[in-house]
């Protein structure tokens, strides 16, 4: 309640959620027996509406407390973010105060942290070695990061493609085995399996040439004999039979057409477009300058790839104003004609 107070939020409003939250009681029913009920002390009302949004409330002002990061915020998960140089001395004992702030908030919120699920990933040439502690736990060294169902290390995706197309494959195998025409393990595929290999298809973009090739692996095995068609027969002929598309071609859409709202404003987003009036090329119809990049790493960011992507459809599909629009130009503009050009940027 406090916290509503904080916001603002007072009067009925507040009597209305206070009575929502207070004098609750659960209890277990076994095979018709009722256990005796207790009372609920704590928490929000889980499967309520209001839940997310009280909790949010609750753990909002969390992220004031941080020092010397950037901190990221999701639900419950909490990620900071430390930029610094290897040189500097004085890093783990910034990075330490911050944790102490941490533990000092939660103590007071009644709302501990689990020692065992925090830890430190230090990305770049050379590692320092820092040792933190959370209540007093050693906070482990981890090699990996997982960040809603993404696993990334040494900001490279290999052991998330690895781990997706190893799921991936073992579904196909579970189909194959119990499904036996062309039309269901097509179906079941498009249902089940392409979403997997196409989740937060953004994360792609910063994949290596291995692991876009080892997903795409997945529908090129089932686009040979399992869906009825001979190995001989090439990959863009049998998607055509199939009437699929290759996945990194949906890749190229799909991550095109986010970046066409973030140009025209139609969501917010913190990707940072730059477009100096002293750069106007014959056909500068929003036309994106990349910036300069040395890395190979770097060479395979979003906001590098799809820039030279972007850069290369005609000026009509880039001038369009409406989503609908940009659409079906994209559609008619990426195909089988321009597969050897979106070739050169390497986003297969």
């Amino acid at each position: 309640m406090l916290k509503l107070l904080s916001y603002g939020i007072s009067g009925r409003l507040l009597e209305w959620i206070t009575s929502f939250l207070t004098g609750r009681e659960q209890l277990v029913e076994v095979n018709h027996h009722l256990s005796t009920s207790k009372s609920i002390t704590s928490g929000v009302i889980q499967g309520s509406v209001l839940g997310p949004t009280l909790i949010t409330v609750f753990i909002n002002d969390i992220v004031s407390l941080i020092k010397y990061g950037k901190p990221y915020l999701f639900a419950d998960d909490l990620k900071v973010v430390y930029d610094f140089n290897y040189n500097d001395m004085n890093v783990a004992n910034k990075i330490q105060e911050d944790l102490n702030s941490l533990c000092n908030w939660s103590e007071k919120w009644q709302l501990t942290f689990n020692p065992a699920k925090s830890g430190i990933t230090c990305f770049g040439h050379r590692k320092p070695s820092m040792c933190l502690y959370v209540y007093g736990n050693l906070v482990s060294n981890t090699n990996t990061v997982t960040d809603l169902g993404v696993t990334y290390s040494d900001l490279t995706f290999t052991e998330h493609a690895n781990k997706v197309v190893s799921d991936c494959k073992r579904l196909t195998g579970f189909v194959l085995c119990n499904f036996y025409t062309q039309e269901a393990r097509l179906a079941i595929y498009k249902v089940c399996i392409r979403p997997k290999l196409e989740y937060c298809v953004h994360v792609y973009s910063s994949f290596k040439s291995a692991d876009r090739k080892n997903v795409e692996s997945v529908q090129r095995f089932l686009t040979k004999r399992p869906l009825g068609y001979d190995h001989q027969i090439e990959y863009l002929d049998r998607y055509i039979r199939l009437d699929l598309e290759p996945l990194w071609l949906r890749r190229v859409k799909c991550n095109l057409f986010p970046l066409f709202k973030v140009i025209r404003k139609h969501c917010n987003s913190s990707i940072t477009l730059s477009n100096p009036k002293s750069y106007r090329p014959r056909n500068h119809n929003y036309f994106l300058k990349a910036n300069i990049h040395k890395l190979t790493t770097t060479a395979n960011f979003f906001t590098i790839k799809y820039y030279k992507l972007w850069n290369q459809l005609p000026s009509e599909t880039r001038s369009c104003e409406r989503p609908d629009s940009f659409k079906r130009s994209l559609e008619k503009h990426i195909n089988m004609p321009t597969l050897a050009r979106l070739r050169d940027v390497k986003c297969w």
